[in-house]
């Protein structure tokens, strides 16, 4: 399972940077190359066709990485040449529930509003401040989420007693 979700994540992050290289690399093609941009047409070419071809090669290459990388070092775990997985540094804990803590609460924002204006049947806003309210619901869920990711992380664990 550990491989399984570290290859997900190899290839979520080789398909978010290799989007970004790839418009990158697509916007300098297009000016090396003199490309004629009528309409937009060679930022739609780089975006939906330069993009997601490195984004994809890029994924793939993440996922057979982490893989690899990560059934390796759990086989040389098993064979006895690296020593068992430590826990890992307060610091770390702290930052990775914070940085989970953001995303998650982001997201769950943007799902709670999705839903009051399903609920509402309408996503257009009568007052400016009401807009307000709605457009800073995510950024409050994520900062409180990322509070208490920060303070699960920091928590102190109570030492196991080995029976």
């Amino acid at each position: 399972m550990r491989t399984f979700s570290f290859t997900i994540a190899g290839g979520l992050a080789g398909l978010i940077g290799g989007f970004a290289l790839g418009i990158g690399i697509g916007l300098l093609a297009v000016e090396l190359s003199h490309a004629p941009d009528v309409e937009g047409g060679a930022g739609m070419m780089v975006v939906f066709v330069i993009a997601p071809m490195v984004a994809l090669v890029s994924a793939l290459i993440g996922a057979v990485w982490a893989g690899v990388a990560t059934s390796r070092r759990a086989r040389l775990r098993q064979l006895g040449e690296l020593p068992p997985r430590g826990a890992w540094p307060l610091k770390t804990r702290i930052a990775v529930g914070i940085a989970t803590g953001l995303i998650v609460g982001y997201a769950a924002g943007l799902a709670l509003i999705q839903a009051f204006d399903l609920i509402r049947g309408s996503h257009f806003y009568t007052t400016y401040a009401a807009a307000l309210v709605a457009s800073w619901i995510p950024v409050l869920v994520a900062l409180v989420s990322a509070a208490l990711g920060g303070w699960i992380g920091g928590r102190t664990r109570p030492p196991t007693s080995v029976a």
